[in-house]
């Protein structure tokens, strides 16, 4: 979980600075429509989401990995 938030802290602070700054920007089009602290839900949410992917796949091969040996 402090993984998990430390991303989202890091990465979360570092978009937020470059959308404020202007150097990308968030098609209204193509979001639900929800924003918070100048970015869209979708934006926090691929900061949880994706990471915690990774890990989960990277525990499952770990576990099947020693459990084949």
């Amino acid at each position: 979980m402090l993984t998990l938030g430390l991303i989202v802290l890091i990465f979360g602070a570092w978009d937020v600075l470059a959308t404020r700054r202007g150097h990308w920007y968030f098609n209204p089009e193509g979001i639900a429509g929800a924003w918070f602290l100048n970015l869209p839900v979708e934006e926090w949410l691929f900061f949880i989401v994706i990471p915690f992917c990774c890990l989960f796949t990277w525990e499952v091969v770990n576990f099947y990995k020693n459990k084949l040996k």
